[in-house]
């Protein structure tokens, strides 16, 4: 049981790597079924004893600090997303708030 979690873990970490380095692309990476990947993963390890979890301790510490820093990313891509969107609109408008 403890090496096919370890080797969903990295299965999982190669999506994420895969998702990240698309969204640097300004590709779409389907992530789909990333939540239902979790949920698997997570009832595996609670059916684990505290040693093999500590053994794997360290991989899920590595998946969360790539699942943060995804977010992160996809922030901030949301937010000059957004920002741009708000530019192109703005450029636009040419209304100077002068009535005369």
């Amino acid at each position: 049981m403890l090496d096919e979690i370890r080797s969903d873990l990295a299965t999982m970490s190669r999506a994420v790597a895969t998702a990240r380095d698309g969204l640097s692309r300004n590709e779409f990476v389907d992530i789909g079924d990333i939540g239902q990947q979790v949920q698997d993963i997570a009832t595996k390890i609670n059916e684990l004893g505290p040693e093999d979890v500590m053994e794997i301790k360290p991989q899920l510490t590595a998946l969360l600090a790539d699942f943060k820093d995804f977010a992160e990313e996809v922030r901030e891509k949301l937010s000059a997303l957004a920002d741009a969107g708000g530019n192109s609109r703005d450029a636009g408008n040419n209304d100077t708030g002068d009535d005369d």
